[in-house]
């Protein structure tokens, strides 16, 4: 139970993880936001935050959501690191072969391809190819429309031992959660600022292989966040 001074703050509706998270990440860019505010709601904002930091210490895990199986982990840059070896990563069913990124990639040999249904949309037109990329084993491909423009880098014939200590995106200020979709646990970073906006990127396995798409989402965190895990979602059709 939070304290009764944050339930308060937030006019006596206990706040969810996600409000909370707000608040915490508002917290972290006091310099340019917390000095527009009055200064008796900049003060309680202020006291709202050293409250759910102090009582419940969320700052201190609110930066990984969701992650029940220790799969995200930081590092001390701020980023974060994967260990996919304790994921779920046997999905329920695959990509349909008869998409044109599809077939590219099985032409490059990868087989049991899964990717958001999202990217399977023929208006998105490959325009950069690398590979291999990395290593023999990776590939790097960028494709666009005129509302999209996404990368994937996807790397083929992972052990276990492989799929530990990924390094994926992140400075203090970004959140990643873990979602389940099409029976795969998969991550979720929005990185950016306001000023610049947000891209997403999600990180998954499915079977051996291991997947990293990113593209800009938005320039307001809220939209950026829906639209992300709305183009996650579509992993499941």
């Amino acid at each position: 139970m939070l304290d009764k001074r944050i339930v308060e703050y937030y006019d006596n509706i206990e706040p969810s993880s996600d409000l909370i998270e707000r608040t915490v990440i508002m917290s972290k860019n006091t310099d340019k936001k917390i000095k527009r505010l009055p200064k008796r709601t900049a003060a309680i904002l202020a006291a709202a935050i050293i409250l759910v930091v102090g009582i419940t210490g969320y700052a201190a895990g609110s930066r990984i959501i969701n992650d029940k199986k220790g799969v995200v982990s930081m590092n001390t840059d701020g980023g974060f690191v994967f260990d996919f070896s304790k994921a779920d990563v046997t999905p329920d069913s695959y990509s349909t072969t008869d998409s044109s990124l599809v077939a590219t990639l099985t032409d490059l040999g990868y087989s049991r391809v899964l990717l958001p249904k999202d990217m399977l949309d023929d208006s998105l037109i490959i325009y950069d190819t690398k590979h291999p990329f990395i290593n023999e084993k990776g590939c790097m491909i960028s494709l666009k429309n005129e509302d999209i423009d996404v990368t994937l880098q996807i790397f083929r014939d992972m052990t276990p031992e492989d799929m530990n200590g990924f390094y994926g995106t992140g400075d203090e200020n970004t959140i990643c959660r873990v979602y389940q979709a099409n029976g795969i646990d998969v991550c979720l970073n929005i990185e950016g600022t306001d000023e610049v906006g947000y891209c997403a990127y999600l990180f998954y396995a499915a079977d051996s292989t291991y997947y990293c798409i990113n593209f800009f989402a938005d320039e307001n965190y809220d939209i950026a966040l829906e639209k992300a895990v709305s183009f996650l979602n579509s992993i499941n059709q």
